[in-house]
Formats: C-alpha cells, sequence, structure tokens
C-alpha cells in the first residue's frame, strides 16, 4: 500500500469515526479550519456536557479522540 492509499483510508476512518460521534452526540461545532493545513478535526459539545474531540495530521497515519465531561 503506498502512501496516498494509507492516507485515503485513514480519512474513511477519520468519517466513519464522525459519523458515530454525530449520532450520538449531535451535530458538531462549526470549524474554522484552514483546508491547506493538512489538518482534519471535528468537535462536539453536547446538551449534556459531554464533550469530544477528534482529529488527524495529514503527515501522520493516527487519529486521536478526546471524550471528556465539563
Amino acid at each position: 500500500m503506498n502512501r496516498t492509499e494509507l492516507r485515503e483510508v485513514f480519512e474513511r476512518k477519520y468519517k466513519s469515526i464522525k459519523q458515530i460521534i454525530t449520532e450520538v452526540l449531535g451535530e458538531p461545532i462549526p470549524s474554522l479550519n484552514d483546508p491547506d493545513s493538512g489538518r482534519l478535526d471535528t468537535k462536539w459539545k453536547s446538551d449534556n456536557d459531554i464533550n469530544a474531540y477528534l482529529f488527524m495530521f495529514a503527515h501522520e497515519n493516527e487519529i486521536r479522540l478526546y471524550v471528556y465531561r465539563n
């Protein structure tokens, strides 16, 4: 698998995780991400004070998810 294919696999997984979290916590907070930054990040703030932060960098094959409560 080359680098481009691997990136596509990670992007699909990111979208899948994002969809699951959205089903549980609702729509994410609108983001002001720079599309050229190489970073994907999504944040949620639910009505029951459970928050989540999902992100991934273009140069690393790693997805991170933080779930926390205020």
